[in-house]
């Protein structure tokens, strides 16, 4: 429905109808495989609505949700959220975020990704020092 009628509805619309099958998802243990490949295209640092994007994202996931399908949506936050052109802010809601998805789903990162992620330990900032070690 979202795929659509994209251009019908405002964007606190599509939060809200995100918000819905997310909870939908998360509590039943539904597959919505379109639902990743939608929320890719919202999944920038400079959207307003981003907090809760990145919520909506995280509640969708559980166990049976397929790797393959959680995979882009992790490299897309690894490279729109996590690298140093962006503040710290940005790169700690980067972090948990993808923290977040991968306790409920551990197949859905790759290693070398992993690896990659684990050196921010290393920064300065204290937010993404935290973030960084829960991974």
């Amino acid at each position: 429905m979202l795929n659509k009628y994209d251009k019908r509805f405002s964007l606190p619309h599509k939060i809200l109808i995100m918000q819905l099958l997310s909870r939908l998802s998360g509590q039943h243990k539904l597959s919505i495989l379109g639902f990743y490949t939608y929320v890719l295209k919202y999944l920038t640092y400079s959207q307003l609505s981003i907090p809760s994007i990145l919520a909506a994202l995280a509640e969708s996931v559980h166990s049976l949700t397929p790797p393959d399908a959680l995979e882009p949506v992790i490299r897309k936050l690894a490279h729109e959220f996590i690298h140093p052109g962006v503040g710290s802010e940005v790169v700690a809601a980067g972090l948990n975020t993808i923290r977040e998805i991968c306790r409920r789903q551990p197949w859905a990162m790759e290693e070398d990704l992993l690896g990659d992620l684990i050196e921010y330990r290393k920064s300065r900032e204290k937010s993404v020092i935290a973030a960084a070690r829960g991974l």
